[in-house]
């Protein structure tokens, strides 16, 4: 899977050596994490083809070094089944608008790939949680998404297009009752499942707390707990057993933002 690299191009940078170039982050990304990194616009990396209503832009290559070893710490949480199997490809771009609206990221689960917008003003938390979101999506090609019914639990309460202004006027609770921990995951079941997903990953005492909380967020943090399971049975889950107990003592106790 992973790609050769010429050690002639190590000294990318004038005054870099080798260890410290984006050669070198990328060799150390790829033979740590098993996963294809494409840095567009350098090392010959074109942009990915994409549909109509998508654009990109290549990255910045100081900024794609500055950010790999966060990305990796992010699919490091996953087991080799995940990353070698179902993440073939990852794509740092610096520009990713879907009809002219900007998006940290998007996924492709029939071809195992996803793209990953950096920007220097993006907060590295949502980042990583970008990045949880969209190998969420991964899943939702695997046989025990399609098969678990989630698709069901909020039918008819998906708004479509436009989520975010559907709910401009809404009160936090409002769409919390409805069953979703974002406005954007009232889109449709995928995005639902890839919202839930992100916030379990990165805040599991706020996944937790909410499902306590509200009936239809316990359902879905439920299947999405055992869809992971049943896809990646290795999988550690920050949010439940073993995973959970680990959070906890990395934490300091159940540690639940009142805001969440």
């Amino acid at each position: 899977m992973l790609r050769p690299f010429m050690l002639a191009v190590a000294l990318v940078a004038a005054g870099c050596g080798p260890k410290h170039s984006l050669t070198a982050a990328v060799k150390q990304f790829e033979e740590q994490t098993g996963v294809d990194v494409h840095v567009t616009g350098t090392f010959g990396e074109p942009l990915p083809p994409v549909a109509n209503g998508v654009e990109l832009g290549v990255v910045d290559r100081k900024l794609a070094r500055r950010e790999l070893p966060l990305l990796s710490d992010v699919l490091m949480a996953y087991p080799t089944s995940v990353r070698h199997d179902m993440i073939g490809n990852l794509y740092l771009v610096g520009k990713l608008r879907i009809e002219d609206v900007p998006f940290l990221g998007l996924a492709h689960p029939r071809q195992g790939r996803f793209e990953l917008a950096l920007h220097p003003q993006t907060d590295r938390e949502e980042l990583a949680r970008t990045m949880h979101h969209e190998i969420g999506h991964l899943f939702e090609a695997e046989e025990p998404y399609r098969t678990s019914g989630f698709r069901d639990v909020s039918a008819g309460s998906y708004v479509g297009r436009a989520p975010v202004k559907h709910w401009k006027d809404s009160a936090r609770i409002e769409w919390l009752n409805a069953g979703f921990v974002t406005p954007y995951a009232s889109k449709n079941a995928g995005e639902d499942f890839s919202e839930i997903a992100g916030l379990a990953w990165m805040h599991p005492d706020r996944a937790r707390d909410l499902a306590k909380r509200f009936p239809t967020l316990a359902a879905k943090l439920d299947m999405l707990t055992d869809i992971y399971q049943r896809t990646a049975p290795d999988i550690v889950l920050p949010w439940t057993g073993a995973g959970w107990s680990k959070w906890q003592q990395e934490h300091g106790g159940e540690a639940v933002d009142p805001a969440s």
